[in-house]
């Protein structure tokens, strides 16, 4: 039979007391951690840069948001001669989609993005000679601040790129 010895019970409670400690620690590392991924997630969905996290945050935003493009721009009565602007274009969901419907005639699709990885993959990725000749991409700063008229475009539309905005333009 065990006997219970005062010394060890004040040991056994500086370990539960250690352990507790360690436990609050560790929550405390867990929580800034997680913080932190938080944080560089909602960043990576804002402005995605060329990282494991930016292409897999991109990919996935890609493959949910498809039905929307496809129910959008069948929805926006394009005809072969509009010139479109889409704001945000991440990996060019909306390209194919919208010159299918702008080919046969004179219009054109321009493309603006925050984000330079999304511009480089898009650009890369569109190099047939159709898309070459009627898809513009270009990569911006800003969004409030674009070089064309007001009356240039026939259609502009985004998807999922308001949060990426400064509240001082939306008043705009």
């Amino acid at each position: 039979m065990l006997k219970f010895l005062p010394e060890k019970f004040a040991l056994l409670a500086g370990k539960e007391l250690n352990l507790q400690y360690l436990g609050n620690n560790l929550k405390f590392r867990y929580q800034k951690f997680m913080s932190g991924a938080m944080r560089d997630i909602r960043l990576q969905f804002m402005c995605p840069t060329s990282s494991l996290l930016g292409y897999i945050v991109t990919k996935m935003e890609a493959r949910s948001t498809m039905p929307i493009y496809s129910m959008l721009i069948r929805n926006m009565n394009l005809h072969p001669d509009d010139y479109i602007l889409e704001v945000g274009f991440g990996r060019g969901n909306g390209v194919d989609l919208i010159l299918e419907r702008i080919f046969p005639g004179n219009g054109q699709y321009y493309g603006i993005e925050l984000s330079n990885y999304m511009a480089d993959i898009t650009s890369s990725e569109m190099l047939d000679d159709t898309t070459r000749t009627k898809a513009m991409f270009s990569q911006t700063g800003m969004f409030n601040f674009l070089p064309y008229n007001t009356d240039f475009f026939d259609s502009l539309f985004h998807i999922d790129v308001f949060y990426a905005w400064d509240n001082k333009y939306l008043k705009e």
